[in-house]
């Protein structure tokens, strides 16, 4: 008989949630409630790695069975974190640096197994190239309220693909939960994806 695992969505992200609904797995959501704040001095690939394990892990530890899923995704340029902004003209801002450049998606991933508390964490990378952008049409984009829930004040799944000119790497990093680092979690965990989605079905 095939062991059921339940998968938990460490994040209240429905774009992390619509991925692996894609992928027909349907999780559990539980919202972690930790600290986001950047340490002194943290680079940016230690700070998403870190932030993905304190989101699988603020959850995992009241669980004693379940595949715990936590990610977090920033924006890079110039060596600057850009994370979600919290006001228009923050978005503005973070928008207007990142136009007719190149920036940096950063998406940490850690996956914890209960019982056990088996784990793997790793951090992806895309290259995004994004088209110049008017200042008009910055601030038509801006009030559309998309940018406001999103890493670098842009949605990539939404009408933010519009301000992207192509990407260097995989699509879903810049989302906010890399397919390629789900499946290496799986194979480093000993999980067979097809299983999971069968016992994800079930339940």
């Amino acid at each position: 008989m095939m062991k059921t695992i339940e998968i938990i969505l460490a994040s209240g992200s429905p774009r992390r949630k619509e991925i692996l609904n894609n992928l027909k797995l349907y999780p559990r959501i539980i919202k972690p409630e930790i600290d986001e704040s950047h340490k002194p001095n943290e680079k940016p690939h230690a700070l998403v790695h870190r932030l993905s394990y304190e989101k699988a892990y603020a959850v995992a530890k009241n669980l004693d069975q379940g595949l715990i899923i936590g990610s977090d995704t920033i924006v890079v340029i110039d060596n600057q974190i850009l994370t979600q902004p919290k006001t228009t003209d923050e978005a503005k801002a973070m928008l207007s640096v990142i136009s007719g450049r190149t920036h940096q998606v950063l998406t940490g991933m850690t996956l914890i197994h209960q019982p056990g508390h088996e784990v793997f964490t790793q951090v992806a990378m895309t290259n995004v190239i994004m088209n110049p952008l008017t200042d008009a049409w910055i601030d038509d984009y801006v009030a559309t309220g998309e940018p406001m829930d999103k890493a670098g004040a842009y949605g990539i799944q939404g009408i933010g693909a519009t301000l992207v000119s192509r990407i260097d790497g995989e699509y879903s990093t810049v989302v906010g939960l890399s397919i390629q680092t789900l499946m290496e979690g799986f194979k480093s965990l000993n999980l067979n994806y097809f299983d999971l989605i069968k016992t994800s079905n079930m339940q």
